[in-house]
C-alpha cells in the first residue's frame, strides 16, 4: 500500500482547517462545535489545569492546542511532522507563551496529557507513533484519544483527483491495549465514535 503524505500538505489556513477536521458544507459551524465539544468533553475528567504540560500529538493547524490553551490555560506542545501544517498552528493559536511547535519530541517521560484528535488513523507508521506517545508520557498519567474505528491510510488518487483512503487492518485499539489502560469512554458528537482516556501504568 502507497502513501501519499502530500495530502496532507497545506496551502491556506483555510485549507489546513478543512485537512484537520472535514469541512461540511451544510454546518459551516462544525470546526467550531466539534472543538469545543471535545474540549468540554475533557474538563469532566478534570486531568487538565494550568500548570500541565500537553503533547498534542499531529496538532494540525492547532484547533485542539488553542482549545486547551484558551479553556484550560495549559502549556501545549503541538507535534506535527509537517512544517507548514506547524507554521499556520501558530498563526491559529497565537499565543506563544503557552504554545510551542515542535516537529518530532524525544524527550522521554516529561509530559503530563497527551491528545491524538484524528491522527493515528491516519499515520504511516502507527507503531513508531505509539511508542513516541507511550515515550513521552510520564507514569500514571493520561493519553486522550478520539479515533475513527478503522484505518484511512492515503492510498492514491481518482481521476477526479480525490484521495482515495483504504484501511491497512492495523488495529489502533488493540495496539493502545498493549501499551496503555483504558479508564474511560464517552459519546463523542451522538455519533459511534467515542472519546477514549488511556493511562500509562
Amino acid at each position: 500500500m502507497s502513501y501519499i503524505k502530500e495530502v496532507f500538505e497545506p496551502t491556506t489556513i483555510q485549507h489546513a482547517m478543512h485537512i484537520c477536521l472535514t469541512s461540511d458544507p451544510e454546518n459551516p459551524n462544525k470546526f467550531l462545535e466539534e472543538t469545543s465539544f471535545f474540549v468540554k468533553a475533557i474538563s469532566e475528567y478534570d486531568i487538565i489545569n494550568p500548570d500541565t504540560k500537553v503533547l498534542d500529538f499531529g496538532c494540525s493547524m492547532g484547533r485542539i492546542s488553542r482549545g486547551f490553551v484558551e479553556y484550560f490555560g495549559c502549556n501545549v506542545i503541538g507535534l506535527d511532522a509537517n512544517e507548514n501544517m506547524l507554521k499556520f498552528a501558530n498563526i491559529f493559536v497565537g499565543n506563544p507563551k503557552k504554545f510551542t511547535t515542535v516537529t518530532e519530541y524525544k524527550e522521554k517521560e516529561t509530559i503530563d496529557v497527551a491528545v491524538a484528535c484524528f491522527v493515528l488513523q491516519h499515520v504511516q507508521d502507527p507503531d513508531k507513533e505509539i511508542q513516541t506517545i507511550y515515550d513521552s508520557l510520564k507514569l500514571g498519567v493520561h493519553l486522550i484519544l478520539l479515533n475513527e474505528n478503522i484505518r484511512y491510510v492515503p492510498d492514491d488518487v481518482d481521476r477526479g483527483n480525490f484521495i482515495i483512503w483504504k484501511d491497512d487492518e492495523y488495529n489502533i485499539f488493540s495496539a493502545l491495549d498493549k501499551k496503555f489502560n483504558l479508564i474511560d469512554s464517552t459519546t463523542y458528537m451522538n455519533t459511534d465514535k467515542s472519546i477514549k482516556i488511556y493511562k500509562k501504568v
